[in-house]
């Protein structure tokens, strides 16, 4: 193994990846500045203004999330050092110093936007905190297209010339993007519903203070409690993870089952504390309150853990549907023996049935919560689903390093007890990555209606008031139904004209510089990255601003309730198609680990060729398109709300 040459492409890796990262957050401060205008002119033309409160916390929403966006891996890459090339041959060793990468680099990435949240509240109010919610909404969307088009571009065009080779600049590329896309765009998913959530019940409880349902004295109180839970959830899950991460294992397996462990320990504790807090604490104060629908004293904690056992449950339904040990991935496999296309298919048939059991509990949940403590309640237990996040955020970020390391230990050594290490590692990280895509899909569909709840509030609208059988709303219910199918096949058709250029300049390059066919070279990743990268982040600019303006354009044409109406198209089927599209490309890419363990015939096979092909396609699903649509409906319902005072 070229221990030098392979520290070079790290260095290759994590400096161009800081190149495109600095390159993107000045691209989105323009947008940002661009959209504040546009903002505070249609404002302007209602005869009122955006404010200095609402001004500072988009702004202030946007800052910390591009700080993340810059400082979060160069100080994770300064902790690593060169100790992973050092513990290549000591793959247990490598997995603490990973994981341990993970933690720390959740914990910079939670702490910033909920600091941030804090302070808004404290200096700005209630009302300014959907402002900041958007500030974040805006950078997570635009990373999530960015990223998530330039890493499956690149994964794609890595194929086409040479997979897993240094020599090729799209295989470098490819490792770049999973950092950019499994690691920060999948965070600021995460954390944008963590902090969705909170401004949720914000809004929510003060329009009860508006038609004062519910009085002043008890207004902190109510307030306070998902505060604290989600607070509580965020130390126990940081205390729990750096415990299990010092406990001494003996095996690799018993090593790399620390994040799972962390959060079964993490989903205990955060279940003890919430009974304590409620019970001693929180609910004494407003045992009883008609106006927020509570049936009981104790409703409001049991709403929370209805949310404990509901990610408890999403948990297995994702372990069911995409681990190796279950018949579904098993079954693809089987079918890969045929042809390529049937596992495809197949791929995405099980992505549309790992839909059921979710949803139904869900829509179980939804309805017991709701007969609980009402709207409140939903909210609740919402706010229990999201007590989860920082524990599922902390172990999945450990998967890009995996995979990674993975990658360029395929390209650089033919050891085989070192690539099986890595592989060992490599798997444990694909099974925390399908979880929290999949956690963060349901989490969306969660957190949204929450929001979505905020918004009837806020803006008036009653159910009685809307016709489900008039013309006008079923035609709004199709179009909104119908944008995230545009957003899927946009997404889909750049991601292939994206592989065909990397592809392009990757032979060209192989071509043209001097000895890097040789090896001896390495490929200019600078022009790489500046002909496809940041080509893609400017490519974004009009269809964000487009986003971002829909909502807008809608509600000042038919008022708040066809919004509404529209918003439930888009969420119902967004919502639907980023589940489904996540799992099938889960499963597709499980069945291709399960051959390179040895089954069914094992690497070098017809059989594995093509469970290769049905990876590439459900990558592009499950790391492009479904999340993708997650950011969207955020972003969508964010606006929405922020624009009722112009069409109320």
């Amino acid at each position: 193994m070229n221990i030098d040459r392979l520290k070079n492409v790290i260095l290759l890796i994590h400096e161009n990846l800081f190149f495109l990262l600095r390159r993107t957050t000045w691209f989105i401060i323009a947008l940002m500045a661009v959209f504040s205008v546009l903002l505070e002119g249609l404002f302007l033309l209602k005869g009122t203004h955006l404010g200095l409160d609402g001004f500072l916390s988009l702004w202030l929403g946007t800052t910390l999330t591009l700080l993340n966006l810059n400082v979060a891996y160069p100080i994770i890459f300064r902790f690593l050092g060169n100790k992973e090339i050092d513990y290549l041959q000591q793959p247990e060793r490598l997995f603490d110093k990973y994981y341990a990468a993970s933690l720390i680099l959740a914990l910079i990435m939670i702490v910033l936007p909920m600091g941030g949240l804090i302070f808004t509240l404290a200096v700005f109010g209630g009302s300014s905190a959907i402002y900041y919610l958007l500030g974040i909404g805006i950078v997570s969307f635009i990373t999530r297209l960015g990223g998530g088009i330039f890493a499956k571009g690149a994964d794609l065009a890595s194929s086409m010339v040479k997979e897993n080779d240094s020599r090729s600049p799209a295989a470098i590329a490819d490792k770049i993007g999973d950092y950019l896309n499994n690691g920060l765009a999948l965070s600021f998913d995460l954390i944008e519903s963590l902090i969705g959530v909170l401004v949720a019940m914000i809004l929510f409880i003060q329009g009860h203070l508006v038609d004062k349902s519910l009085r002043d004295t008890l207004y902190y109180a109510v307030l306070s409690y998902p505060f604290f839970i989600i607070l509580g959830s965020i130390v126990i899950s940081f205390i729990s993870g750096f415990l299990l991460l010092g406990l001494k294992r003996k095996t690799l397996l018993g090593n790399a089952l620390k994040p799972i462990h962390s959060i079964y320990v993490s989903l205990f504790m955060i279940g003890i504390f919430s009974f304590i807090f409620s019970i001693y604490y929180i609910l004494p104060s407003f045992s009883f309150l008609s106006s927020l629908g509570f049936s009981t004293g104790i409703s409001p904690y049991i709403c929370i853990v209805l949310g404990l056992i509901l990610a408890v449950f999403i948990g297995i339904a994702t372990d069911y549907y995409t681990s190796d040990a279950h018949q579904p991935v098993r079954e693809l496999a089987s079918f890969a023996e045929h042809s390529a296309p049937l596992a495809m298919l197949n791929g995405l048939a099980v992505g549309m049935k790992s839909l059921y059991w979710p949803l139904f509990f869900e829509m179980v949940f939804f309805l017991i919560a709701y007969h609980l403590s009402g709207f409140y309640g939903i909210m609740m237990m919402a706010t229990g689903f999201m007590a989860m996040a920082p524990t599922i955020l902390a172990a999945s970020l450990y998967a890009p390093f995996a995979d990674n390391i993975t990658g360029l230990a395929k390209m650089e050594s033919q050891d085989p007890d070192i690539l099986k290490g890595v592989q060992q590692l490599d798997i444990m990280g694909n099974t925390l990555s399908a979880l929290a895509k999949n956690y963060a899909s349901n989490a969306t569909l969660i957190v949204v209606f929450s929001l979505f709840l905020a918004y009837i509030k806020v803006s008036g609208v009653h159910y009685d008031s809307v016709s489900i059988f008039h013309p006008l709303i079923v035609s709004a219910l199709f179009f909104g139904g119908l944008l995230p199918y545009v957003l899927s096949s946009t997404l889909i058709r750049a991601v292939s004209y994206t592989a065909i250029q990397m592809a392009d300049a990757s032979i060209e390059q192989i071509k043209t510089i001097p000895y890097l066919f040789e090896q001896k070279a390495f490929p200019d990743m600078r022009v790489f990255i500046l002909d496809s990268g940041v080509k893609i982040i400017r490519d974004l600019f009009l269809p964000t601003l487009f986003v971002l303006i829909i909502p807008i354009f809608i509600g000042k044409l038919f008022g708040a309730d066809m919004l509404a109406t529209i918003f439930m198209g888009i969420m119902i089927s967004g919502i639907f198609l980023s589940i489904s599209f996540t799992n099938a490309g889960a499963v597709l890419d499980n069945s291709k680990k399960m051959m390179e363990k040895g089954h069914f015939g094992g690497m070098g096979t017809q059989t594995y060729e093509n469970a290769m092909m049905g990876d590439l396609f459900g990558d592009a699903l499950k790391d492009l398109a479904g999340p993708s649509l997650n950011n969207f409906v955020k972003v969508m319902i964010t606006v929405a709300i922020i624009i009722l005072p112009l069409i109320i």
